[in-house]
């Protein structure tokens, strides 16, 4: 069912043709951007123009505060620089390939699963 007609891509062989007289003038005016009370008067009188929860809305002075805890980790200091020392001599834990990454989260794994056999 179509609804408000038919879209898609139009092909066009040559631009349409434009006459801009100062490409300064489009874009962004970054002098009002940085400026809290343009950007307060435009975001008070216009309020049609801006949703309340953009993610990327200016202004924001504060960021959100997350607070995180420290995971529960099971191993000790000494076992987890053992484990380090261990992981080193099975693989390369530097590399960068994903592949390489799984490889090190299994070895770690079975080392871990040998601390509590």
């Amino acid at each position: 069912m179509l609804q408000d007609g038919p879209r898609g891509l139009e092909h066009r062989s040559q631009p349409v043709a434009e006459d801009i007289d100062d490409p300064g003038t489009y874009g962004i005016d970054w002098e009002v951007a940085d400026d809290p009370t343009l950007m307060n008067h435009l975001l008070v009188e216009n309020p049609q123009d801006w949703e309340e929860r953009n993610p990327f809305a200016p202004g924001l002075d504060t960021l959100s505060h997350v607070p995180c805890d420290a995971p529960n980790c099971p191993l000790t200091p000494e076992q987890v620089r053992d484990l380090d020392v261990q992981l080193g001599a099975i693989v390369d834990v530097r590399s960068r390939s994903m592949h390489v990454r799984r490889l090190v989260w299994q070895a770690a794994m079975g080392i871990c699963s040998e601390l509590y056999v």
